[in-house]
């Protein structure tokens, strides 16, 4: 079974992103096409009415969506996107919104509560024992500002992905990711590290718990607190 699109209704300017549109219009419209591969370059281009060349074009757009993946020499096929599609995404929009540390936090806030709350419900052995690895980690890292920055993303995305619900980490993994640079400035304010650790000691243990109001009251905790200590870093 092939994919051919339909070719009507496309206008005559920018076709490659028109049709990239057009694609992925009908590809979202049926979550049975997945695993289909789609006609030859050539049909798609005598659908709609153009070239090769427009044809590629747009296929490389929607294969950078996450929606195909090309096989050398057998063609392209519609596959379901993963996570980090999403997270590449919301990274980019971060950036061109130029969204500062409030408008960060304000997300972060309204989906990391939720996440840790979810997540102390939800969460298996084996995340509290890398989330505790995490920790002792952080611990062993108080001096080396690059590490600790590290292991601070990778302690929230791990609380992402104990959720279990995929969609939180491809949320939180940029949010997190873009204070990744500013970090430092955060890390020389007096009490920050002390009160991120204890904090952070507090949301695992809720975690293993299974206390899912006391983890979301704790990342509520923690989120101010870290908000107020990069504001105070970058002053």
């Amino acid at each position: 079974m092939e994919l051919l699109p339909n070719g009507n209704n496309i206008k005559r300017t920018h076709l490659y992103e028109q049709i990239a549109d057009d694609l992925e219009e009908q590809i979202l419209s049926d979550a049975g096409l997945i695993g289909t591969k789609l006609s030859s370059e050539q049909a798609i281009a005598d659908s709609y009415g153009v070239s090769r060349n427009v044809v590629r074009e747009a296929i490389k757009i929607v294969k950078e969506r996450g929606l195909l993946t090309v096989k050398e020499g057998e063609g392209a096929f519609i596959v379901k996107p993963n996570s980090d599609v999403l997270t590449n995404m919301l990274g980019r929009a971060i950036v061109m919104n130029e969204a500062d540390i409030s408008d960060i936090y304000e997300i972060r806030n309204a989906i990391e509560t939720k996440a840790c709350a979810l997540a102390a419900v939800r969460i298996r052995e084996e995340d509290t024992v890398k989330l505790g690895q995490i920790l002792k980690d952080l611990n062993e890292n108080q001096e080396n500002v690059t590490k600790w920055s590290e292991l601070d993303i990778k302690f929230h995305t791990a609380i992402a992905k104990a959720t279990y619900n995929p969609l939180f980490y491809a949320f939180i993994k940029p949010l997190a990711s873009t204070l990744y640079s500013i970090f430092e400035k955060s890390f020389y304010v007096p009490g920050a590290k002390s009160h991120g650790l204890m904090v952070h000691e507090r949301i695992l243990s809720a975690l293993v718990s299974h206390n899912s109001k006391q983890a979301e009251e704790q990342m509520r905790i923690h989120l101010i607190k870290s908000q107020e200590d990069i504001t105070r870093g970058l002053q």
